[in-house]
């Protein structure tokens, strides 16, 4: 995303240095800037494949998942089931990858728990580990949802305003030029503006496709209300049986693990790449 960012401001920089003409005595400085502001972008996106940030995060995060759902199961005696990638998304296959090995080793040494399930150790796993765990997550989405919704509009309003500056200010930029309305400098500093904003408008457009917020928010409520039905069922359950209370505990868990794989699949097939 940072690339994103970067990227007009280099060509606001040789803009500013071709268009002004008060410009023109630091331009030297202004071509040191841009060519920064490049090899920047540069560095980052060959740093961040090298090292691999991206795919890096997204084994971290998919480990927390799995390690998070063992709160819930382990207690019970299960573990979380083994996710299979479809054969379409085998680039992406979780079974293969780091974080897979170290949460089966985790739970290897880990064992399985000496627990004595009675009536009331049931009860409080269902009040105390799993309805929470739950409910955590029900909050969580809604408030994903509420953040995407607000960030993907933001950029949608954003490109639009970008889009209308830029029709108002050529427009402006012709009358000027037909009736001379403004001072000698405007056409300069309309030329920089009707470059530079589509320049912006461009790059909030790629942050929103990179990103997609709407399709995340979408997601996001669908989880809840599932998760939301789980808990009612859970709800309901006066004395739940260890089979009853496993069943439903596995149904959240695997919900959840499927989200963050999807999750992991949409971004595994968008890493940082020139030009970003």
């Amino acid at each position: 995303m940072l690339g994103f960012s970067l990227a007009p401001v280099a060509v606001t920089l040789a803009i500013i240095g071709f268009a002004c003409p008060f410009a023109h005595a630091h331009e030297r400085y202004l071509v040191i800037l841009e060519l920064l502001v490049i090899v920047g972008i540069i560095v980052l996106v060959v740093c961040a494949n090298r090292r691999r940030w991206h795919a890096r995060w997204l084994e971290y995060r998919f480990l927390a998942e799995q390690l998070r759902q063992m709160r819930m199961l382990a207690p019970l005696g299960l573990a979380p089931r083994s996710m299979h990638a479809p054969a379409h998304h085998a680039f992406a296959a979780p079974e293969a990858s780091l974080a897979s090995w170290q949460f089966r080793a985790a739970v290897r040494e880990a064992g399985l728990a000496a627990e004595n399930l009675d009536h009331d150790r049931r009860w409080r796993l269902k009040t105390q580990v799993v309805l929470p765990l739950i409910r955590d997550q029900v909050t969580y989405h809604r408030l994903v949802k509420k953040r995407h919704e607000q960030v993907a509009e933001g950029l949608h309003v954003t490109h639009i305003v970008l889009f209308v500056a830029t029709f108002i200010i050529v427009l402006l930029h012709l009358a000027h030029e037909q009736w001379h309305l403004f001072p000698y400098w405007f056409p300069s500093v309309a030329s920089v503006l009707a470059a530079v904003f589509p320049a912006f408008g461009a790059s909030f457009a790629a942050r929103a496709t990179q990103g997609e917020f709407h399709r995340l928010a979408e997601r996001s409520e669908a989880m809840a209300e599932r998760l939301e039905a789980i808990d009612q069922q859970l709800e309901g359950l006066s004395d739940p049986s260890v089979a009853r209370l496993g069943s439903l505990a596995e149904e959240a868990a695997d919900l959840m693990l499927a989200e963050v794989l999807d999750w992991r699949v949409m971004l595994l097939a968008r890493p940082p790449e020139l030009p970003a």
